[in-house]
This record gives structure tokens, C-alpha cells and sequence, in this order.
């Protein structure tokens, strides 16, 4: 009974705007006291963000409830909003201090290369990137490193650019050996971008004490709880298919899987989030991980190559949902269990003890891999807005990158976008409702818009065929469960139960009047009992008249409706980056996480909805200031049950 109650969550990529939205699909299976059904969560680029960060709180995700979870969540939802008034002041402010530098040396270059005024200018400069810019917060951002990198990289590529351009005018072994030297550090420097957003995500996500990191402790895969597993995703270049970290396996399938070792959390998360031309390709030494399980594969013209160097880059190249982990657990296993014959021949074994514990880790990894719960929770954050600018796209030498930016957007979120739809229609096919239950919530959605699909796929489809596919056959069963779930939407999760209400109230006053009618006949007309009597029906009558104008559907309140599309509507046109949301941002991508999460869980797998309904967008911009709700949300149990066959 546990294994078919437990319940896994992906979480896809999309920046920060994936961080928030998945937070808030997370807050919801708290405040519903579903999270302890959820045994493992795997996520993509964004979402590792926020799975690093439920990784590292004092209690797992599944022992979280809300007293606990909530100042959590708020104060990080409050750090990822950060300012962006701040953030833009701090970057104008930085170059014009940066221009200022380089002008003074500039002025003297290359005679008088470090003179004192230089190192005048140079200071508030320095101070400044590293005390002001990590108020604007975010992740990245929010660390002074970053900025004093960014500082740094800027400096050193104008001076080296200036050495190119003096070196052409008046040629020098000197200037040659010194534009050299200033070329290979810009060069250095570029390619550790990975390494410094490796060590913000370390600072900014829930970091350790600054005595533990004076001491070189850091937060290890290892240490992650073992009562929930947590897995993040990178590909894997060599084969594109997903590389896999956890607490107790490191996972890829050009080389098998290995311990974890000493492998920090915080390069798990930017390995998973390393995405193509922002960072540089992240490598692991093979021999060095002590991989076990495949030996070779089948490289050009056929023949068998063993890499030694492993290349991960950004999850979603490969899977921008994060579900691989559930998805392809039997074709992983599959594809390994061939080798657990033969561990001991292909690796390296001192002693037959060795042996024995090599071959039993493997087995015990590959069990691990194959045991993955069937019900999901797919929290899709990748949306393809309807427009998208080119301006920026003509600015003079960062234009071409800046459309490559532009261009792999369009690829993660169109991509991300196909691949929910198709995991909808596989979801709500019949064969799969027949073996288990599973949910997608994406960005691109509204509320109630699934329940209205549902009702009547035929009428809908034209108008969300971009949304939802079209080709799907929905069953009776399915009709009716989103039929109650858009009347819960419509009227809120009580509407059936105060229906029943009002229906035996109703009746309880017609038969009073009834019965008063029948004496006010008996009664001579005139008299002071025949007047009273008559008072007496009219107030039932009223009475009765109040009630049938309470028990009426109301129509839908279009306020509401404008409001939920226009708050989701400006979700998905969120930025995919790392910078700092802003209090309104934030607080529209958690309501719509948990709001969309609530709706779809509800209708797919039969989670509760919570009350007060539908959610208040001022208790999440409470959240997204750091403050806790003013009303705590409590789950109300509908009679009805997902759809099954």
C-alpha cells in the first residue's frame, strides 16, 4: 500500500522562474499534508535550485509540515525576489566606476601600467561591487564574488584589448609577451564561470555556518536525507542522455555509476544548471570516481571507446521536465544490470573482500535506480510566450550571443512545452489510468482551465490546442470528476456540501408553509389570528424565496477569472535567468505554482483543495517579502475521487 501511495516530483528548468514556480508547488503538497507520500524529487537547471535548497532544510521534505516549511519558504522566496531596482543601480553604478578606471589607465598605458592613482580609482570601485551588489539578491547575484569576478573579467579583457591594439601599432617582444600573458588570464578567467557560479550557489543556498566554511567543510551529497531522495540531473555530452547525482550514486551512462564521494551538493546543482554558452562544460575525471558498471561503447566507425574524461552540461539539453529519473528507470536498469557479473573483471580489485563489496554496491545502486515511484507530480516551468523582442539582439559586439540566447530560449521552451503536452495525453490515456495516477502542472496553464478542457475536449480544442492535445479521448468518469472540480472552481470546494444544506433548509420551510396555509384557510377572514397567521406565511414565503436565490449557481465571477489569467499570463513571460525576480514576480509565480498545483492535483490525483479558496495573492506577496500568511490554508476533502478505470 505505501509503494502505490508513494509519490514522486520533477521539477523542470527555467531559471529562477522555475525556482519560484516549483516552490510553490511544493508549499501546496505541504499545507494539503501530501509531502509525506513523496519519496523522491529530481529536478532540471532551475528546479535543482530549489530541490538543493528543501535538501538542506533541518527536517526532510516528507517530515516537513506547515508550522516548519512556511518561514522556510519565505525566506527564500524573499532572498530570490531580491531588488531589481537595486540589482540595475548596482550594474550602472559598477560600469561607471569601471569606465572611470579604465580610463586612468588607459591614460598612462602601457608606460606607467600601476601607478597610485589607478589603485585610488580602483578602490571604491572594488568595495562597492563587493559590499552593494549582493544586496540586490537572487542566487548568483547575491554573492560578492560574483560581482567582484564580473568586475574583475570586464577590467582585464579592456586592458588586454587596449595591449592588442597598441601591440598592432608599435610591434615589441615585450608588448608581444605582455599582450600574451594579459590574453591568456581573460581566457582563465572566462573559463571558470562555472567555478564561480558553483561557489555562489554554495553561499546563497541555505549555506553552512561561516565557521564550518572556515574550516573547508562543505554541504556533501552524502549528507543529503536518505528518507527522501533527491535527484539532480545534468547530460551527459558524450551520449546526451541524463547524468544523475544523489545522496548515494553518481550515475552516467558512458561510464556507470560510482559513490559520490566527497562531491559537493552545490556542484550537483551547477552542473545540472550549466547552461550551454553561459557557463563552460563541466568535467569529471573518470579513474578518478571510480565508475563501475560499463566499460565501453560504440564510437566512430564502430569501434569501442572508453572515455576518460566525463562532460556534463545543462539537464535540460536532454529533459527539461526532470522526469527521466522516473520515466526511465527500467530501460537505466535494463541497460545496466547486463554488468553485474562482471564488476569484478572490469575494475581494478586488490583483494576478493573488495571484490564482494564492489559488486554488492552495484547491486544496491542498481536496485536504487530501478525502484522509483509510478505516481508523479511533473512541475513544468517551460512556457513559449506568444511574442518575444529583438532589440537587445542589435547591440554592437554582444548582439550575435545575445540571439543565441534568444534562440536556445525558444529551444528549452518550446521544447519543455511539447514535451508536457505529450506527457498529459500519456497520462490521461485509459491504459495508463488502468495502472496508476500521475499529474502535469505547467506554467503555460491557468486554474480552472483543465477542468473546463475536460468537460467538453471537442468545444475547447480549437481555442487550447497550443495548451492541451487534441486528440485525446476523455472518458465518462474523467468528464464528471472535472465536471465537479470546475463547479469547485466556480463556486469553491464547499459548493455541494452547502448545496445539500440549503436543499434540506428549504425543504423544512415549505413544509412550515405549507402547514401555514392550510391553518390561515381554516381561519375567518378579518380576525386578529387570520392577520397574524397571514404575517406568519408571508415571512416564510421570504423565506423561502432566499433560499432558492441561495441555492442557484452563481455565474462565474469574471473578476476572478481576469485576475488568475492575467497573474499567469505575466508568469510565463518571466525571464529564464538567474537575476533577482522583484516582490511582484515572486509573489505571482507562487501563487500560480501552488494555485495550478492545487487544481491539477485535485482533478488528476485526487489531492485536496485548500481553503481559503481560490488562494489570496496578498498571503504570497507576504511570502515573497519574507513574512509569513496572515490565514493558514487548510485542506478540505471533496467526496469525489480521481477518475479511475
Amino acid at each position: 500500500m505505501e509503494e502505490q501511495r508513494a509519490l514522486g516530483v520533477a521539477l523542470s528548468g527555467g531559471g529562477h522562474r522555475a525556482t519560484v514556480f516549483s516552490l510553490g508547488a511544493l508549499l501546496y503538497l505541504v499545507d494539503s499534508r501530501r509531502n509525506s507520500e513523496v519519496k523522491a524529487i529530481s529536478s532540471v537547471s532551475g528546479g535543482s535550485i530549489t530541490n538543493a535548497f528543501i535538501a538542506t532544510l533541518s527536517k526532510p521534505f516528507n517530515e516537513q509540515g506547515p508550522d516548519t516549511f512556511e518561514p522556510e519558504v519565505a525566506r527564500f522566496a524573499h532572498q530570490i525576489a531580491g531588488s531589481r531596482e537595486w540589482w540595475c543601480r548596482s550594474i550602472v553604478s559598477s560600469l561607471v566606476l569601471l569606465t572611470a578606471w579604465l580610463v586612468v589607465v588607459l591614460w598612462d598605458f602601457p608606460d606607467n601600467l600601476f601607478s597610485l592613482k589607478q589603485f585610488i580609482v580602483l578602490g571604491p570601485l572594488l568595495i562597492w561591487v563587493s559590499v552593494a551588489g549582493p544586496k540586490s539578491g537572487g542566487t548568483l547575484w547575491g554573492w560578492w564574488g560574483t560581482w567582484f569576478y564580473l568586475a574583475s573579467l570586464v577590467a582585464i579583457t579592456a586592458i588586454a584589448l587596449a595591449s592588442v591594439w597598441v601591440t598592432a601599432s608599435s610591434p615589441s617582444l615585450q608588448q608581444w609577451l605582455w599582450t600574451i600573458a594579459l590574453l591568456s588570464a581573460v581566457a582563465l578567467l572566462a573559463g571558470v564561470r562555472n567555478k564561480i557560479a558553483e561557489l555562489a550557489f554554495e553561499a546563497t543556498i541555505n549555506p553552512l555556518p561561516k565557521h564550518n566554511l572556515a574550516r573547508g567543510q562543505h554541504r556533501a551529497l552524502r549528507d543529503l536525507p536518505k528518507t527522501i531522495r533527491h535527484v539532480f540531473c545534468a547530460t551527459e555530452v558524450h551520449t546526451g542522455r541524463h547524468a544523475y547525482f544523489s545522496h548515494d550514486l553518481f550515475y552516467v551512462p558512458v561510464a556507470g555509476v560510482a559513490n559520490p564521494g566527497s562531491l559537493k551538493l552545490s556542484t550537483a546543482v551547477q552542473s545540472s544548471a550549466n547552461f550551454p554558452v553561459g557557463f563552460p562544460l563541466r568535467f569529471f575525471l573518470r579513474r578518478r570516481h571510480k565508475f563501475i558498471g560499463t566499460s565501453a561503447f560504440n564510437g566512430p566507425r564502430m569501434r569501442l571507446v572508453t572515455p576518460r574524461v566525463i562532460a556534463l552540461s545543462d539537464g535540460g539539453v536532454y529533459d527539461n521536465t526532470g522526469a527521466s529519473w522516473f520515466l526511465e528507470a527500467k530501460e537505466r536498469y535494463d541497460d545496466m544490470k547486463k554488468w553485474a557479473e562482471t564488476v569484478p573483471r572490469n575494475e581494478d580489485v586488490d583483494t576478493q573482500n573488495e571484490a564482494v563489496d564492489t559488486r554488492t554496491r552495484f547491486i544496491s545502486q542498481l536496485s536504487e535506480m530501478r525502484n522509483v515511484p509510478e505516481r508523479l507530480i511533473i512541475v513544468n516551468s517551460s512556457a513559449s510566450p506568444a511574442w518575444r523582442g529583438i532589440g537587445k539582439s542589435f547591440i554592437p559586439f554582444i548582439g550575435e550571443f545575445l540571439q543565441f540566447a534568444i534562440v536556445a530560449d525558444i529551444f528549452y521552451d518550446t521544447r519543455g512545452s511539447l514535451q508536457a503536452m505529450d506527457l498529459l495525453r500519456r497520462f490521461l490515456s485509459k491504459e495508463y489510468r488502468e495502472r496508476t495516477q500521475s499529474a502535469v502542472v505547467s506554467i503555460f496553464e491557468t486554474p480552472a482551465l483543465l477542468p473546463l478542457w475536460l468537460t467538453d475536449p471537442g468545444r475547447w480544442s480549437s481555442q487550447f490546442r497550443r495548451i492541451y492535445p487534441a486528440d485525446l479521448d476523455v472518458d465518462d468518469r474523467l468528464r464528471s470528476v472535472a465536471d465537479s472540480a470546475l463547479r469547485a472552481s466556480k463556486h469553491g470546494p464547499r459548493f455541494d456540501q452547502r448545496q445539500g444544506s440549503l436543499a434540506r433548509q428549504r425543504a423544512s420551510v415549505e413544509n412550515k408553509l405549507r402547514t401555514a396555509n392550510e391553518q390561515l384557510e381554516a381561519l375567518e377572514q378579518g380576525t386578529v389570528a387570520y392577520l397574524k397567521q397571514q404575517a406568519q406565511v408571508r415571512k416564510l414565503r421570504s423565506e423561502v424565496r432566499k433560499l432558492k436565490i441561495a441555492g442557484a449557481e452563481r455565474p462565474w465571477n469574471f473578476q476572478d477569472m481576469r485576475n488568475a489569467f492575467k497573474i499567469a499570463g505575466v508568469s510565463r513571460y518571466v525571464s529564464t535567468t538567474l537575476r533577482p525576480l522583484g516582490l511582484d514576480a515572486t509573489a505571482g509565480l507562487l501563487w500560480h505554482g501552488y494555485y495550478q498545483t492545487m487544481m491539477n492535483a485535485n482533478l488528476l490525483l485526487g489531492l485536496p483543495l485548500m481553503e481559503p479558496f481560490p488562494p489570496r495573492l496578498e498571503d504570497f506577496k507576504a511570502l515573497a517579502a519574507g513574512r509569513r500568511r496572515e490565514a493558514r490554508p487548510m485542506p478540505y476533502e471533496l467526496e469525489t475521487k480521481p477518475a479511475e478505470l
